[in-house]
């Protein structure tokens, strides 16, 4: 075959190839550069931008293996989110993380969330030096809903809430747990 010829297909390979590897290729982690919101999530996890109206900035993250396995109606086995809240700004870390150690704030959140289901399990936790809620909650309704598990990770920053909401089948829910940790770690707060 002419050197000429073998170029010629190199590149024309190159040409087609680009295109399907290039979506992967970028969706390995998101960056929104208007709010700072961002994740890489750990190798095994992908990422696509979605809209849900709970968020200024969304995105869902799926298993590429398919384990842990979205639960649910969910397309991916996880969703974050930022949403903006002026009331923060003014506020600086120490100050968000005593509303965040109150009491009341932690009831609220978790009686929200046990409207649609039952709470099992409740920690906080600290990222960039604020802290944050994590909820196990067992969905009341809904397709499957005996069979799903939700771990929900709220952090408040000067900027505004960023949340993790991860779904899982019960099976998933012990190997699902430190992937989802590994999940919110990779996150880059809004600050």
């Amino acid at each position: 075959m002419p050197r000429t010829l073998r170029r010629c297909l190199a590149v024309c390979a190159g040409l087609v190839a680009a295109p399907l590897l290039a979506p992967v290729m970028a969706q390995a982690q998101f960056a929104d550069p208007s709010t700072g919101f961002a994740i890489a999530p750990p190798a095994g996890f992908s990422t696509q931008p979605t809209t849900r109206r709970q968020f200024d900035v969304g995105v869902g993250i799926a298993a590429i293996s398919g384990t842990p396995g979205a639960a649910g109606t969910s397309a991916f086995v996880c969703e974050a989110g930022f949403k903006a809240a002026a009331a923060n700004n003014q506020l600086t870390v120490a100050e968000i993380n005593a509303l965040i150690d109150k009491p009341e704030w932690r009831k609220l959140i978790r009686s929200t969330f046990e409207l649609i289901g039952t709470v099992t399990a409740e920690r906080r936790f600290t990222q960039e030096g604020y802290r944050g809620i994590e909820l196990q909650v067992t969905p009341k309704a809904g397709p499957d809903a005996a069979n799903v598990r939700m771990v929900v990770s709220m952090i408040e920053t000067a900027r505004g809430r960023t949340t993790l909401l991860c779904n899982t089948t019960r099976k998933d829910i012990g190997k699902g747990l430190p992937q989802f940790r590994a999940i919110r770690a990779s996150l880059t707060l809004p600050k």
